[in-house]
C-alpha cells in the first residue's frame, strides 16, 4: 500500500536553484534541490574563514510539495524565457531548473544587486517575475531548512 504522505501531485518533479560566484576567495554558492520523492537538499559553500560546505537534507510532506508546485504554477515562471536576460557578470550567476511532468525550464542569468538593474534590463517584466519567484522560493525553503535544523538539534 502506498503512503499518500509521500505522493506528489506530478508524476515527475525536480527543482534546482543555484546562486554563486567566483571571487578572490574561491567559489561561493547556495543551492537548493527538490526531488520528486520529497527530498530537499540545501548546500552552502562559503570560503569565508575557510569554512567547509554545509549540506542539509530533509523530506517534505505531500502538502508542502503541492504548495511549492502551486507557487510555481501561479508565478508564471514556466512561461518565461531567459533569452534577453543578462548573462553572468564577473563570475556571478543564478540558475533555475524546474521539471514538472513534460515541462522543463532552465534559466541562467547574472545576480542582481538592485531592482533598478532589473528595470533597466531588456526584459524587465520577465526578470521581475523571476526575481519575485526566487525570493518567495528562497524564503520558503530557508524557513523549512532552518525549522528542520532547529527541531533536530535538540
Amino acid at each position: 500500500m502506498s503512503n499518500p504522505q509521500n505522493e506528489t501531485c506530478f508524476n515527475h518533479f525536480y527543482l534546482r536553484y543555484y546562486n554563486g560566484n567566483h571571487n578572490q576567495y574561491g567559489k561561493e554558492y547556495i543551492k537548493f534541490e527538490i526531488f520528486d520523492n520529497g527530498e530537499l537538499k540545501y548546500c552552502n559553500q562559503s570560503r569565508y574563514r575557510n569554512e567547509t560546505e554545509i549540506i542539509k537534507k530533509l523530506h517534505l510532506t505531500r502538502v508542502v510539495m503541492k504548495e511549492i508546485q502551486d507557487i510555481i504554477s501561479q508565478s508564471h515562471i514556466l512561461i518565461q524565457t531567459d533569452a534577453h536576460w543578462p548573462n553572468k557578470i564577473n563570475g556571478s550567476r543564478q540558475e533555475l531548473e524546474i521539471e514538472m511532468n513534460d515541462i522543463h525550464i532552465f534559466f541562467v542569468t547574472s545576480k542582481f544587486g538592485t531592482l533598478n538593474e532589473i528595470r533597466q534590463s531588456e526584459d524587465p517584466q520577465g526578470l521581475l517575475i523571476f526575481y519575485n519567484f526566487i525570493n518567495d522560493l528562497i524564503c520558503l525553503l530557508t524557513t523549512l531548512t532552518k525549522s528542520h535544523s532547529n527541531i533536530h538539534s535538540y
